[in-house]
């Protein structure tokens, strides 16, 4: 996921410490080709959002439309709407508690597709615009 600079070297750092170099990616903003980028995406098992604002929403939103078990705060609000609109999310506080085991057996996220694609459908998104417009007039 895209990060601060010394964010990354820290997070490299702990990987490396913990023999896990090649199983840490970090993806840098502006830094790669887009193929790259989307075969890394592609090669992601879990990803974590530790930030209080829903940043990168479009990168999140793929994720789970490729049934990647995202990490989010629950206290956030956005963690809180896409649990209401159905998505299956993990709670990064939860992370600390986990033990390996229950880290490998996190739930099934395949319902995060068909949520995905309802959610970046052009019709339904003109629809909620049009109805959007309609209110403010």
């Amino acid at each position: 996921m895209p990060v601060a600079p010394t964010y990354r070297q820290k997070i490299r750092s702990e990987a490396n410490h913990l023999c896990l170099k090649d199983k840490v990616s970090i993806l840098n903003c502006g830094g790669l080709k887009e193929s790259r980028y989307f075969s890394l995406l592609e090669r992601i098992d879990v990803a974590v959002f530790l930030g209080e604002r829903p940043e990168e929403m479009d990168l999140l939103i793929y994720l789970l439309y490729l049934q990647k078990k995202v990490f989010l705060p629950a206290g956030q609000p956005f963690y809180k709407m896409l649990t209401k609109f159905g998505f299956v999310l993990f709670d990064t506080n939860s992370i600390p508690y986990l033990d390996f085991d229950s880290f490998c057996n996190l739930s099934s996220v395949s319902c995060n597709t068909e949520i995905a694609l309802q959610w970046m459908d052009d019709k339904r998104i003109e629809e909620k615009w049009s109805n959007l417009f309609l209110k403010l007039l």
